[in-house]
């Protein structure tokens, strides 16, 4: 699979997340799956290690794991199943933060987690060391107001779905993690949409209305700053 991605063009992978069964598995599960696909990417493409566990010490140590075979970042869920409040996920995020000198992504996923990250909190955790999010939230709005607050802050942007991808595009998001690679979902669609002229028509119109809409967005904000 690893090379599967490479030879379709992905710029990095998400391991141990929602599709990669991670949270369903021990800690000792979870180690053999950082080395074999660092190893395997060889350095070629970005490698992110989800290390979530309802426990912050084996958070910790899965984050300390992934840094020594290789990984490039690490990212967590926000901690789940009692669904703490903001200061407590903060907390977790600082923890993590200093426990690696890897970058330290939060993964929002809220219908996983119960934790529903709001930009103005995605501000505040990159201030207590967070770099990065990859957004589950299957939503264009969440995924434009994250693009307003944090689109200066954040180097990177990892988010979800197949059309997310397409409407975050403009904003200058660099790396898209999925399970199945952003170039190879596009290939498929446009394969589907061969020799059907609406179907081609809608692809067209899907990805030029998101990518419009996010733009428009990033207008205002920079016209605003502008006035101000």
């Amino acid at each position: 699979m690893v090379e599967f991605h490479i030879d379709k063009g992905v710029h990095g992978l998400f391991i141990c997340g929602t599709h990669g069964s991670g949270p369903i598995m021990a800690v000792e599960e979870r180690k053999p799956v950082h080395q074999i696909v660092v190893d395997q990417a060889k350095g070629r493409i970005t490698v992110v290690a989800h290390i979530a566990t309802t426990s912050t010490e084996q958070s910790v140590e899965l984050a300390g794991h992934a840094e020594s075979v290789g990984a490039d970042c690490v990212a967590s869920i926000s901690p789940y199943y009692h669904r703490p409040d903001e200061r407590t996920v903060a907390d977790f995020f600082r923890t993590l933060a200093k426990a690696v000198d890897l970058p330290a992504y939060i993964y929002n996923n809220p219908r996983a987690s119960g934790v529903a990250i709001t930009p103005s909190f995605l501000c505040h955790l990159a201030d207590v060391g967070v770099q990065g999010v990859k957004d589950s939230g299957f939503s264009f709005i969440e995924l434009t107001h994250f693009m307003l607050a944090n689109a200066l802050r954040f180097p990177m942007m990892f988010l979800g779905g197949v059309f997310l991808p397409v409407a975050s595009l403009p904003s200058g998001s660099r790396l898209v993690a999925r399970a199945l690679p952003l170039t190879y979902a596009l290939e498929a669609l446009s394969a589907a949409a061969d020799g059907c002229p609406l179907a081609t028509v809608a692809l067209d119109l899907i990805s030029l209305v998101a990518s419009t809409i996010v733009l428009f967005g990033l207008s205002v904000r920079t016209m605003a700053r502008r006035v101000a």
